[in-house]
C-alpha cells in the first residue's frame, strides 16, 4: 500500500472516530430563557400587588427563580408568582426578576412601575357624652375626596364632617375610608368613647331639735 494510501485511510478512521464526538456537540444547543412577567394596570400605595410570572422554560432545565423589588430583594423561590406589599411609596421603582437553568445559565429582565399615592386621612373624635352626639372632625387634607364613615355600630354615613348618636356608652372603632380620582383607596380607624352620665343623687339630714312645719302651717300666718 502506498504511502499516500495509508494516510487516506488514517484520515477515513480518524473522521469515523470523531464523528460521534460531533454529533453530540452539535446537539448540545445552549438553551436560552425567555423571562418576562406582568405588571399591573394600577398600583396604589400601601396595597398588595401581584406580578405574574410570564417566562418560558422547559422546566427540566429550571432550577429558580428571583425576584427583586427595589429598596427589597426576595430569597430564591420556585413560586412563579410575587406578592410586594408596596407601602410608603409612590414614585417610579425598579421591579426584576430573574431566572437560573440547571445549566448554570440565567436571563433576568427589569421593568418600571408607578406606584400611585394613596388619599392621606386623619380624623379626631373628642370625647362624648351619652345622649348626645359624637362629632366627627376630618383633618384630612384632600376635602374633595368622596368619604364614607362606619361608626362601629352598624351605622355608615358620608360627608366631610359628620355626627353621629351612639345608643350606648362604650368604646367604639369608626372607621374613615375615601378614594381618589385614579382609584386608590385609604381607611383609617380610631376609637370613639362615649362616656356614662354620672349618678345624680343626694339625701336630706336635719340637725336635732329641727321641727318642720306642715304646708298648713306657712298659710295660717
Amino acid at each position: 500500500m502506498k504511502p499516500s494510501q495509508y494516510l487516506e485511510k488514517w484520515l477515513f478512521d480518524w473522521r469515523l472516530s470523531i464523528l460521534p464526538i460531533l454529533l453530540v456537540a452539535s446537539f448540545n444547543i445552549k438553551v436560552s430563557a425567555q423571562t418576562d412577567f406582568s405588571i399591573p394596570i394600577k398600583i396604589c400605595e400601601g396595597e398588595r400587588v401581584t406580578f405574574i410570572n410570564l417566562s418560558r422554560i422547559d422546566s427540566a432545565r429550571l432550577d429558580n427563580f428571583r425576584w427583586y423589588f427595589e429598596g427589597a430583594e426576595l430569597g430564591f423561590s420556585s413560586e412563579s408568582d410575587a406578592v410586594w406589599p408596596i407601602t410608603g411609596l409612590t414614585k417610579t421603582v425598579t421591579i426584576g426578576l430573574t431566572q437560573y437553568l440547571s445549566n448554570g445559565d440565567s436571563a433576568n429582565i427589569q421593568k418600571s412601575v408607578n406606584v400611585n399615592e394613596a388619599p392621606v386621612l386623619d380624623f379626631e373624635v373628642p370625647l362624648s357624652c351619652y345622649g348626645d352626639e359624637t362629632k366627627f372632625i376630618n383633618k384630612s387634607p384632600n376635602s374633595t375626596l368622596v368619604f364614607s364613615w362606619d361608626f362601629g355600630d352598624l351605622s355608615t354615613d358620608t360627608g366631610y364632617y359628620v355626627s353621629h348618636l351612639y345608643d350606648a356608652a362604650r368604646a367604639y372603632n369608626a372607621t374613615l375610608s375615601a378614594s381618589n380620582s385614579i382609584g386608590c383607596s385609604n381607611q383609617l380607624t380610631k376609637q370613639a368613647e362615649v362616656n356614662p352620665l354620672p349618678n345624680a343623687n343626694f339625701s336630706l339630714e336635719y340637725p336635732k331639735d329641727t321641727f318642720l312645719l306642715e304646708a298648713d302651717d306657712y298659710a295660717d300666718k
